[in-house]
């Protein structure tokens, strides 16, 4: 502490305490309390910078955690629509083996007699075609399913170049297309 320190703090001194003189011991007292202060001071400020630190270090923490939550939470949308395609492809994949395993007992018929009769048989024929409601299409599907849900192998077939559908099915190695509207049978060729 300087001269001019000192020189002021034995001028307030003397004007708080309305006292003229102040002893040495008392001056030197004086001293070390102003020095305490200061040191408390500096100890409070390096605190409070250190706080500053800490909490602008906690602050950045903060908003580093926001944007991996941010990431995390985009991630998840994400994931979710993921996981909602993959479970209507799920969906449609169990539903495609549901229709094999319903379809594998299929057999097919034992021969052009069998298949023959179970056509006269069937009524699907004797329905009556309705031009634009009730139409070729219609036939053989109804065929088809009927079949299908007897335990025959029976399939839709279109014809190339014409805007019609027909039935088929397979004996042995055989081909049969079949004309659903009158029961008729044709022969088109060999499975190799």
């Amino acid at each position: 502490m300087g001269k001019v320190e000192v020189a002021a703090l034995i001028f307030i001194g003397l004007l708080m305490t309305g006292t003229s003189f102040y002893s040495l011991p008392q001056l030197h007292s004086a001293r070390l309390e102003v020095e305490v202060l200061k040191a408390e001071r500096q100890e409070l400020l390096r605190d409070s910078e250190a706080q500053k630190d800490e909490i602008l270090a906690a602050q950045k923490e903060k908003a580093d955690l926001l944007g991996v939550l941010a990431k995390m939470a985009a991630e998840n949308y994400q994931l979710r629509n993921e996981n909602i395609g993959l479970s209507a492809e799920v969906r449609q994949l169990q539903s495609q083996v549901d229709q094999m395993k319903r379809y594998s007992g299929l057999r097919e018929f034992g021969s052009f007699e069998e298949l023959a009769t179970w056509l006269y048989e069937n009524p699907v024929s004797t329905r009556p075609r309705i031009p634009g409601e009730y139409v070729c299409s219609n036939f053989a599907r109804d065929l088809v399913l009927d079949a299908i849900s007897q335990g025959k192998l029976m399939g839709l077939s279109r014809i190339a170049n014409e805007r019609h559908q027909k039935a088929f099915t397979i004996i042995g190695k055989d081909i049969y297309e079949i004309e659903a509207e009158n029961d008729g049978i044709k022969w088109v060729g060999k499975v190799y």
